[in-house]
């Protein structure tokens, strides 16, 4: 099919009822439905303008994801997700063995026993249902616009508390200044988010992926990041005091004037990271690697009580930077 973004909008108001009648019988024919779906998935995000056009469509699709994921379920993608639309029934299959995600999904539109099948880009599928499945779930509007201008997941502000965003792929998301308090993120993948300003308090990152995402000055209070993936993460001048980061990779990461108070470290990998001027007082590191970390100025220098094993095994921060 050949798209442009003019045509996009052209066939979502014929959609919507605007142009003559036999405009509107293309646009409501299975090609023309067909179109108006890959023009969402390709375009819909560009054109905010004219996104009302595409807002029962994506009104459609949140309630088949809802259906097909409610809130005490995962936020993965489902396989194969089937959405009434427009007198239509629109199948989506994800491809099999698919580990590097370069597949894309097949769409099927059918009625009356005739089908009609194409295909779209995987990424932009499963970031636009999946915005429209957390929305959904927190009971924010979900209309068609659910992706930044860069054709990532937009959650900008929004207000998640307490949600169920289990093994959601947030990667690239843009989750400035958004509430995540109480959150469950368990298995996540939050990899190069936007995560300026969040609210992380008591959220559950247990086995998230956080890597190369700037946290710095958060107050992560009360969260449960153990086994979290935490590679090349700033977390420089972060509240963690009596957090649960056992077995959590860290490795590399900035944590410069970090507060890990009472914290849990006991099995972190905190190889290569920078822990100057953290603060450590009463941290459990019972079999930490701290491997190449850097620990001047470590906060209190006498730090009796932090005993370190593993490649420091037996010896005190004390010992090693009076």
């Amino acid at each position: 099919m050949n798209f442009t973004i003019d045509r996009a909008s052209s066939m979502a108001e014929r959609l919507s009822g605007i142009g003559t009648g036999l405009a509107r019988d293309e646009a409501t024919s299975p090609q023309g439905i067909l179109e108006h779906i890959l023009n969402f998935f390709t375009f819909g995000y560009l054109s905010r303008q004219r996104a009302q056009a595409y807002d029962a469509f994506a009104e459609a699709l949140a309630t088949s994801l809802y259906l097909a994921s409610p809130d005490s379920a995962s936020c993965k993608i489902p396989a194969r997700l089937v959405v009434d639309f427009a007198g239509y029934t629109v199948t989506f299959t994800l491809p099999d063995d698919d580990p590097c995600e370069l597949n894309p999904v097949i769409i099927d539109v059918s009625k009356d026993g005739k089908c009609i099948r194409s295909e779209v880009n995987r990424k932009m599928y499963c970031r636009s249902s999946t915005g429209l499945l957390i929305r959904r779930r927190a009971g924010l509007p979900h209309n068609a616009v659910v992706l930044t201008d860069r054709g990532h997941i937009d959650l900008r502000d929004a207000n998640l508390m307490n949600a169920n965003l289990h093994e959601a792929d947030l990667r690239s998301a843009d989750l400035c200044h958004t509430i995540l308090r109480g959150a469950c993120l368990r298995q996540a993948n939050l990899f190069a988010a936007n995560l300026e300003g969040i609210d992380l308090r008591w959220a559950i990152l247990a086995e998230a992926e956080l890597g190369n995402t700037d946290l710095k000055g958060v107050d992560l209070r009360g969260a449960d990041l153990r086994d979290a993936k935490l590679g090349n993460t700033i977390l420089r001048e972060s509240n963690m005091s009596g957090i649960a980061l056992d077995n959590a990779n860290l490795s590399w990461a900035d944590l410069r004037g970090a507060n890990l108070s009472g914290a849990d470290l006991s099995g972190a990998n905190l190889r290569k990271a920078d822990l100057t001027g953290a603060d450590l007082t009463g941290a459990i590191l019972t079999g930490a690697d701290l491997t190449g970390a850097i620990l001047t100025g470590v906060v209190p220098c006498a730090a009796i009580e932090v005993i370190l094993s593993g490649p420091l095994a037996g010896r005190s921060l004390s010992q090693i930077y009076p």
